[in-house]
């Protein structure tokens, strides 16, 4: 089924789907839907359709009256054996050592009160059945494992993947390793710590639960979905960790680090740290994933898949959480508010800094600016003076910062950003046009979908995009340098050559790049608590990337933010954003608390704390009226006459008409012929919504070529 039939035929459906994925997302949270009345079995460390690794953590329902030692556990109809409760770790280490097949802990007093949990591990690749019998009854649930390397819903995956040393397998397997490190006394930086000879100059640290304890952190590393994952955690190593019976300076928090950039690699990359100092003082789990890094993987539904991956993880190894929240900056922003919208429900809070709205917004707002750049740079055109530059492209240092580390060249079939492809691999149109792609789109073709000659779907489109509309009208630059500059400014074809004609998108493709999520339609974040913090930037971070978000945000909820707060600052930092951190578990935790049986999206608005709102400052921490923080310099598509969504894609066009320009605005015979030829089809007509835009459809799972279908409820408890 493609991108458009699936919006066909869901579109009635989609208030009802919303919220059941909605409901259905919680999964490693210790908040579980209410079962029915009777014996139930579910998945709780992730959806019972989307498990990986051969393991899942489930939940036996009611605990009341149930004799756990009783209640048989089965799997695929093998029963489990029977041993004492107090003997199962014995048994586990055993079994796990020699690889023995099956393993399932006895039912265990859920932590949370709410049933008991077991431990499955062994399923079998595809489906699995478990079934609870106790007392004449039996509950039975399906269960679909995926293998440790994935894939679960992002489709066929991108190839070639070279592993790294000691790694096994196609997958680039690892199972989990150990590392440790420590805060010593005085010190703002980690040491690595020996537990077998313990230094003696350990710190302690006060958890958010008002536990102290040394500030002993241990990492445990390995892989999934075929590249690294780090998770760190206060540990001690004097005893046990499981799901059911976790260390009490866990404060059932998590933090999902995220990595800034944009780019389209290819192979196993190890993650990066997660020694956060702030939280893992709190007592907060720590997680750091390679696929969300933005520079490594550019695909918000691998991202997607990625995190929801080491959600599961977390809930099977250390336990069912209470919250879990992201945190990044730039291409690390992007990875939180593109995947949230895509699979709302993956986050319960973002803390996002110099946030872009997308990968291709940040991208298109630097092909823009190559395109005028190029233009200034041909021989004989007509001069522009430092004023006249800014009324075409913004902020001329963030100009010039995008074409300086030609971030327009995520489109470039033979270059790419990060395309960790060696040279004599790569496409080349003239010497291997077999090669591998490097472009943006290439890396989503199971989202976008191919073209006949099997390119992946383009997505950038400049056709009637009038660069310099609104200097023009203003009068800061002449009829002439604006026909002149339009006329020239050409465009790129499918393999990033340069074309005398505008760069046209394949409308192929355009449905499902608003459809999957790739642009950030922001249609699903209303559930979402969002604090963005904004400092003074003079690179391709320009502030204005926050008014388009906000934009998005306003258009998709009817005209309010209330969900999101914007922290600004008129200096290059500011030390009360910090308190980000903390505002945000508030918030969760105020969303979380309230019973009220109204929508979520009504208790993020209704529960935000003091600080969860608008703010201005002059980097010292002192809240200023908005208007000291003024609208920052526009980008170019913005100042060529789009709205402040600035949306990735094609505009719908209207025939040219001199008096769309102003009374001001003069040209002559022959200048209005030259822009009858450059625009033979008319211009960008911005009061329309671009091309097949629409909503995104969440949780889409992906077959390939544009092939999609959302996922729906998962699957859950029923008789036996």
């Amino acid at each position: 089924m493609t991108i458009a039939t699936t919006l066909r035929r869901v579109r009635l459906a989609l208030p009802v789907l919303v919220t059941a994925l909605l409901c259905a997302t919680g999964f490693g949270a210790t908040a579980a839907a209410p079962s029915g009345p009777g014996l139930s079995i579910e998945a709780v460390s992730n959806r019972a359709d989307l498990v990986s690794g051969g393991d899942v953590l489930v939940r036996v329902t009611p605990l009341a009256g149930i004799d756990l030692e009783r209640a048989k556990l089965a799997v695929n109809g093998t029963p489990v054996p029977d041993f004492p409760n107090d003997r199962w770790n014995d048994q586990y280490l055993i079994k796990k050592s020699t690889g023995s097949g099956l393993v399932v802990s006895p039912l265990m007093p859920a932590p949370d009160g709410n049933g008991a949990l077991a431990l499955v591990e062994g399923l079998k690749d595809g489906k699995n059945i478990l079934t609870v019998t106790f007392g004449g009854k039996t509950a039975r649930l399906e269960v679909t494992n995926h293998p440790s390397s994935g894939p679960l819903f992002s489709g066929p995956q991108i190839q070639p993947w070279p592993c790294l040393a000691g790694a096994t397998g196609t997958g680039c397997d690892r199972g989990s390793s150990y590392s440790w490190y420590y805060m010593p006394r005085g010190a703002t930086a980690f040491k690595t710590y020996n537990p077998v000879s313990p230094p003696t100059d350990v710190a302690t640290t006060t958890t958010s639960g008002g536990l102290t304890v040394p500030y002993v952190v241990r990492i445990e590393t390995f892989n999934q979905d075929r590249s690294g994952v780090q998770i760190a955690t206060l540990f001690d190593q004097d005893r046990g960790w499981t799901a059911w019976d976790t260390q009490p300076q866990w404060n059932k928090g998590v933090l999902v680090l995220q990595g800034a950039g944009c780019g389209t690699g290819y192979g196993e990359k190890p993650a990066g740290s997660p020694l956060n100092d702030r939280a893992l003082g709190q007592g907060f789990v720590v997680v750091a994933v390679a696929l969300l890094n933005n520079t490594i993987n550019c695909n918000p539904i691998v991202q997607a898949e990625a995190a929801l991956m080491a959600k599961e993880h977390v809930a099977e190894t250390y336990g069912l959480f209470d919250l879990v929240f992201g945190m990044g900056s730039s291409g690390g922003a992007i990875s939180q508010i593109a995947d949230q919208n895509a699979y709302p429900g993956l986050y319960d809070g973002l803390i996002l800094n110099h946030l872009f709205a997308d990968s291709d917004a940040s991208r298109m707002a630097s092909y823009d600016c190559k395109a005028v750049y190029d233009y200034w740079s041909k021989a004989g055109t007509l001069p522009y003076s430092d004023a006249q530059k800014v009324a075409v492209i913004g902020m001329i240092s963030g100009c010039n910062s995008h074409v300086q580390t030609t971030r327009y060249e995520v489109y470039n079939a033979s270059t790419g950003t990060d395309c960790n492809i060696p040279a004599a691999d790569k496409f080349n149109a003239a010497t291997n046009p077999k090669g591998v792609r490097c472009t943006l789109q290439d890396y989503e073709v199971n989202e976008v979908g191919r073209r006949p000659d099997g390119y992946a779907n383009e997505r950038m489109d400049t056709v009637g995009v009038q660069y310099g509309l609104k200097a023009v009208k203003a009068g800061t630059i002449t009829p002439a340098q604006f026909v002149e500059m339009n006329a020239a400014i050409g465009g790129h074809d499918i393999n990033f050559a340069r074309t005398e004609g505008r760069t046209v998108a394949d409308r192929a493709g355009l449905k499902a790049l608003y459809a999957t999520g790739l642009e950030n339609t922001a249609t699903n974040l209303a559930d979402t608590p969002i604090i963005e913090t904004r400092v003074l930037a003079t690179d391709f971070h320009q502030v204005f990337n926050a008014y388009i978000v906000r934009a998005r945000v306003d258009r998709a909820q009817g005209g309010h933010h209330e969900n999101y707060a914007l922290w600004r600052s008129m200096a290059q930092s500011d030390p009360s954003f910090g308190q980000a951190f903390d505002v945000m578990v508030s918030w969760i935790k105020a969303i979380k608390a309230d019973t009220r049986d109204v929508p979520r999206a009504q208790k993020v608005v209704d529960d935000r704390p003091a600080m969860a709102h608008d703010r201005c400052t002059l980097g010292d921490g002192k809240d200023q009226p908005q208007t000291a923080c003024p609208r920052p310099l526009e980008l170019a598509r913005v100042l060529a006459g789009a709205p402040d969504t600035d949306d990735v894609g094609k505009c719908q066009l209207k025939p040219l008409n001199r008096a769309d320009y102003g009374p001001g605005v003069t040209f002559t015979a022959e200048q209005w012929s030259s822009l009858q030829h450059t625009f033979p089809t008319g211009v960008c007509d911005y009061s329309k919504p671009m091309v097949d835009f629409g909503r995104t459809t969440p949780w889409l799972s992906y077959s390939g070529n544009g092939q999609a279908r959302p996922l729906g409820p998962p699957p859950t408890s029923h008789a036996g």
